[in-house]
């Protein structure tokens, strides 16, 4: 199994990458197995078929990378070091340096413990070797795909947006800070002004609030660790999109409905404006 997926683009017209870090849906040889959950209550954590709502953005002259591999067996939008060390056999510490994070602490480190609902996911402890492999095989070549995809757009252009995609339960989880409260249909988030210009996220404010669609800014979401790590590189802004999963998909049985094919079509009108936007110049990175 490759680990990414890269959508590329005819030729690249933006300077833009899109990720799609969370809906891989190919599980690895024997890792149910290792589960203590039947397999829908696993899959309720992937970001169900994002990859295939978004996979339009070449047609507009844009990358997009998706994830193979799902999030609860290894999250790339985690810094490799958020290591859980309770997935560990008792006593066994881990050889490197480790962050405490309020993530780990709740159990969703690069190496999640639990799931959304906040159920243990395995029957045992993960061995050092078999923590270390996940990272190997899969959490590094992302990275690195993504590092490059970034590194080679800003040659190009000068400057890269990353606009990195997620969808999301329509009431917070149990594990979320917002439990039990009704979402609004799109997330927006920019580590709190941090990480992209304040015109990007009004635009795409904008054009989603035109569709019809009810908008939130870094709430409940204020962008995760793929948001915030890769800002830090020259001339490259980041922002997140968290969709509401009842825009396209039956969330008790986990079923696409309807309303997919509508959701997609507006997220093309979406985009396709975005972009239009960035090339023309209307929309200029922040000095």
């Amino acid at each position: 199994m490759s680990a990414v997926t890269v959508l590329e683009p005819i030729r690249q017209r933006v300077p833009v990458v899109f990720s799609s870090p969370h809906s891989g849906a190919v599980y690895p040889s024997g890792f149910l197995e290792q589960l203590a959950l039947p397999a829908a209550q696993v899959r309720s954590s992937a970001d169900m078929a994002v990859d295939i709502l978004y996979d339009f953005i070449p047609t507009l002259g844009a990358p997009l990378l998706t994830a193979n591999f799902p999030r609860v067996y290894v999250d790339v939008n985690r810094a490799v070091d958020e290591i859980d060390q309770e997935l560990l056999p008792s006593h066994t510490p881990w050889p490197g340096a480790v962050q405490h994070t309020q993530r780990v602490q709740h159990g969703l480190g690069v190496i999640p413990r639990i799931n959304l609902q906040g159920q243990a996911l395995y029957k045992r402890a993960l061995s050092v070797q078999e923590i270390q492999e996940r990272i190997t095989v899969c959490y590094t070549p992302y990275h690195q795909e993504l590092q490059g995809c970034l590194a080679k757009t800003v040659q190009n252009f000068g400057r890269c947006l990353l606009i990195d995609c997620h969808s999301m339960p329509s009431v917070g989880s149990r594990v979320d800070m917002d439990t039990g409260s009704k979402r609004p249909d799109i997330v927006l988030s920019d580590n709190h002004g941090r990480t992209c210009q304040l015109a990007y996220i009004d635009l795409l404010k904008t054009l989603f609030q035109q569709q019809g669609l009810s908008v939130s800014y870094n709430k409940p979401y204020s962008g995760g660790y793929i948001t915030c790590h890769y800002a830090a590189m020259p001339q490259v802004e980041t922002l997140q999109i968290e969709i509401s999963r009842q825009l396209y998909m039956h969330e008790r049985d986990l079923t696409l409905h309807a309303g997919f094919k509508d959701l997609q079509n507006m997220l093309f009108q979406v985009m396709a404006t975005f972009l239009q936007a960035l090339s023309d110049k209307q929309l200029q990175a922040a000095e």
